[in-house]
């Protein structure tokens, strides 16, 4: 291989570049080429060959799902929560969100208030409650900004303090609810995917255009965003603006803690990274980790 006649070398099967021969071929001291490697999502490969990898690669990834597209990055925005409603013990999972996650309560009012100041551009607020929000407010349309609750019960309750904020559902979301919430919600349900700001339920996730949104905020507690689960966020290249989705780290008992740690670490698997932070920054600082160990 004349490597010096070269400007871009593209490996088919990164893991081929890890073989004595790839790597031969790849330390000549006259390569100026720009090199690319390939590798299929769910490709079996181990944390030593990961860590090959970064070293023959670099860190910076690109998500190809299909020919032309990409995924739209996202920063994740955390803000510090501590529940009015500690853990009890003897409690289940279910039983304390009911009582704090999914009432009408502190929690709920403290982010249908966030809500409307992002949306309103209340800066002093947003200064106070949540600085780092305050400072990208340049960076996406704050107006386009959408609330993904964890449960139909989340969902009004939050509504509820978010005046001409429609709820978007799943066809069978209002099943089990308050019979005034359900008058209310049938209303409400017939909502196309919105041009304003809206509340959504899991189920009604699929009515979101992911084009549209530029702030999510993730109202749940759980372990799980089910942001993660579905496919919204892919774009075309040309179309692939950056979007942020609020967080809430939750301290107010060992069951939260572990929640918001296991979101982190989904973020951190799938490349969302923290709000003004290197996107390298995470990877890199994993690698040397795994070296000293």
């Amino acid at each position: 291989m004349e490597s010096h006649r070269l400007d871009m070398l593209l490996v088919l099967d990164a893991r081929q570049a890890l073989s004595e021969r790839g790597q031969l071929a790849l330390s000549m001291a006259d390569a100026r080429f720009r090199l690319w490697g390939f590798l299929k999502t769910g490709a079996d490969v181990s944390p030593a060959q990961v860590d090959r990898l970064c070293a023959t690669f670099g860190f910076e990834q690109t998500y190809i799902p299909q020919h032309g597209h990409t995924e739209r990055p996202v920063q994740v925005a955390w803000v510090p929560l501590t529940s009015a409603i500690p853990e009890q013990r003897g409690a289940s999972a279910v039983q304390w969100k009911r009582r704090h996650v999914w009432s009408p309560g502190p929690r709920n009012r403290l982010i249908a208030r966030l809500a409307a100041a992002i949306v309103q551009g209340d800066h002093q607020y947003l200064k106070e409650r949540a600085p780092r929000l305050a400072s990208c407010a340049g960076q996406f349309q704050f107006e386009r900004t959408v609330v993904l609750a964890e449960s139909p019960q989340q969902a009004v309750a939050i509504a509820r303090r978010l005046p001409g904020w429609p709820i978007v559902a799943g066809e069978h979301d209002s099943d089990g609810l308050d019979p005034r919430d359900a008058a209310r919600w049938r209303v409400r349900r017939a909502l196309l995917p919105p041009d304003r700001p809206a509340v959504f339920t899991p189920d009604g996730l699929n009515r979101l255009d992911g084009d549209w949104a530029d702030v999510i905020i993730w109202s749940g507690a759980g372990p799980v965003t089910p942001l993660l689960r579905t496919g919204k966020l892919i774009r075309r290249c040309d179309q692939a603006r950056p979007l942020l989705l609020v967080d809430f780290g939750d301290r107010s008992g060992p069951t939260a803690r572990r929640w918001t740690r296991r979101r982190r670490e989904a973020y951190t698997a799938v490349r969302w990274t923290d709000l003004g932070r290197n996107p390298l920054t995470q990877p890199v600082g994993q690698f040397l980790e795994r070296g000293i160990r």
